[in-house]
């Protein structure tokens, strides 16, 4: 047996033994559940932040956005999974702005007629997209989108939209590209009546908004929430429909984390105002209704080593199939490997860097390098590992100002229970161990 068989041989293993026996019927619910799709790196906004439009030709190449070869590739992936019997949980299609281009509706019409060909047991729970919903801009593609919520939803699939939006007072951080607006749009311009659109329209599906916090613009945070809030109330959205989630870039100077770490202050105390100073309301609204993610995010458990999905999901390019880590370290080199096609069906898979798949799902962020001794190792919601790699050259080493950033919302926290009257009250609602590191945290910081 060649070198070549034996790793095709590993990957192979490996996949069974994680994504695949999760996806056979019936399901087994466990961690391996879920399926990324990769449809496209083109998109219609620039976002300062966005590792697309700073790596984008190298994380998914011009030459792999042929979308005769996308469609194609897609629909023998679905009719692969079909044969094998294999069904994920949920499917996640990431791309660039799926809505902006028409590859985007071909792919999803793609799906449907597979969907509707099979029977329900077949068939995701979900497809979620993250879109910049600039799609609303124009009547005649939010009617388009709408029609696929409902085609997907007369199949038992809920077609998920996340709200990929900053907001307004964040909304120069997402420039647009010149040129790519959208075709019969009814303006180029995210203004108010734009904003209203997005909030009435988030409201009626019960969509939620993912913003990022970054740290260019920072200081408008607060404002910017409450506008959020504002919007929300208006509509009747709840509150906790924001899922806020720090941009772990490398650019966070010392002046932007104590901005963040005021925010994340503030945060504690409107929540505290929010749920009318009540002690038992303000412990729901953090565990139980997530707390806007960022506030409750330290204190889960998700018994992975990563906090975020990396090591959960299978990750899949559609431009030549080829099974990633994740939509940020997906650079030349480190594929796992790649489905292979002949006459327009998947044959098998050919390995590549095998090694570097199984090193991520299975590493433990607590052993990073500088983590391993770290105060609030198990509060962190550690680095992004394609952030980690742009920035040091190693997909596992640390970001030092991203460290700094984790300890700075951490120590905002603490200010705002502090702030509150609730501090010793909070560190009775979680665990003994995050407990003794948040009170030494306070005490360090208060000796400096």
């Amino acid at each position: 047996m060649t070198y070549q068989e034996e790793n095709n041989r590993l990957l192979e293993s490996f996949l069974e033994r994680t994504f695949f026996r999760s996806w056979k019927r019936p399901r087994v619910a466990d961690n391996f559940d879920r399926l990324e799709i990769q449809v496209t790196g083109s998109c219609n906004l620039t976002c300062a932040y966005c590792y697309m439009s700073r790596h984008g030709e190298e994380l998914y190449p011009a030459e792999l956005r042929d979308e005769e070869v996308i469609l194609k590739h897609l629909k023998a992936f679905l009719a692969w999974l079909a044969e094998k019997g294999y069904s994920p949980t949920g499917v996640d299609l990431f791309s660039g702005e799926l809505f902006a281009q028409e590859i985007g509706f071909k792919v999803l019409e793609t799906m449907f007629a597979h969907y509707a060909s099979v029977q329900p047991e077949s068939r995701p729970q979900a497809i979620v997209v993250p879109t910049n919903c600039t799609f609303l801009l124009s009547d005649d593609i939010t009617a388009r989108v709408e029609k696929y919520i409902a085609d997907f939803a007369s199949l038992g699939v809920h077609l998920s939209l996340s709200a990929s939006v900053d907001g307004k007072y964040e909304e120069s951080n997402r420039p647009g590209c010149e040129g790519a607006w959208l075709v019969n749009a009814v303006g180029t311009s995210r203004d108010d009546d734009y904003y209203e659109r997005l909030f009435e329209f988030n409201a009626r599906h019960r969509f939620g908004f993912h913003p990022m916090v970054y740290s260019r613009g920072i200081e408008r945070w607060q404002d910017n929430f409450l506008w959020f809030q504002d919007g929300f109330k208006r509509h009747g959205i709840p509150p906790e429909a924001l899922y806020l989630l720090e941009v772990r870039n490398e650019e966070w100077s010392a002046g932007q984390v104590a901005e963040f770490a005021k925010f994340i202050r503030f945060l504690v105390e409107w929540t505290w105002e929010h749920v009318g100073r009540d002690v038992e309301a303000m412990k729901e609204f953090i565990f139980r209704k997530r707390g806007f993610n960022i506030l409750s995010a330290p204190f889960s458990r998700n018994l992975r080593g990563l906090g975020c999905a990396l090591q959960s999901m299978l990750y899949v390019r559609l431009g030549d199939l080829a099974i990633v880590s994740c939509h940020r370290t997906m650079y030349r080199g480190m594929e796992a490997g790649r489905f292979l096609v002949r006459d327009g069906r998947i044959t098998g898979i050919e390995a590549n860097n095998v090694e570097f798949l199984i090193g991520e799902l299975t590493f433990q962020g607590d052993a990073a390098p500088m983590c391993e001794t770290c105060l609030i190792k198990p509060m962190c919601a550690k680095g992004c590992l394609g952030s980690q790699f742009e920035s040091t050259g190693d997909f596992f080493s640390p970001i030092p100002t991203v460290c700094q950033l984790e300890h700075g919302k951490l120590l905002g926290m603490i200010e705002g229970y502090k702030s509150i009257g609730m501090w010793s009250r909070f560190l009775t609602w979680i665990d003994e161990g995050a407990a003794y590191r948040l009170r030494k945290l306070e005490e360090m910081a208060h000796h400096e």
